[in-house]
């Protein structure tokens, strides 16, 4: 897990942070990441992650499960580019991946592929 490619905690004071059910201490947010799992998309708990706050700007609101179980919430900075740019590089994406999917490759691996690639990864 590369620290400098998570998300950023949006309050300074976010850390530590602990699972009311069993107390399980997270001190920072590679240790939230890390020793918690994501909760699914369709989880009816979880709310949309992007939230739009006018004094804060963008951030993503992330739900993770501690391994007892128990749902954690962090408020985190997005990253995600929402300049006209942005978007259109998005929607450039959004379309490779579907082009991708259509030759028959699965969608999280034609995701992986495309990211590798922009990374600059020659595996493949």
């Amino acid at each position: 897990m590369n620290p400098e490619k998570l998300p950023q905690p949006l309050a300074q004071d976010s850390f530590p942070i602990a699972s009311e059910s069993c107390h399980k201490v997270y001190q920072n947010e590679q240790d939230f990441f890390r020793d918690t799992t994501p909760v699914p998309a369709d989880d009816e708990g979880a709310r949309a992650p992007i939230q739009v706050q006018r004094d804060s700007g963008v951030y993503l609101e992330i739900f993770r499960h501690c391994q007892c179980g128990a749902t954690l919430m962090e408020r985190f900075h997005s990253r995600r580019d929402l300049s006209e740019e942005g978007l259109r590089d998005r929607a450039t994406f959004e379309d490779l991946l579907k082009a991708v999917e259509e030759s028959g490759v699965e969608r999280a691996e034609a995701r992986a592929m495309l990211l590798g690639f922009l990374a600059g990864d020659d595996e493949e």
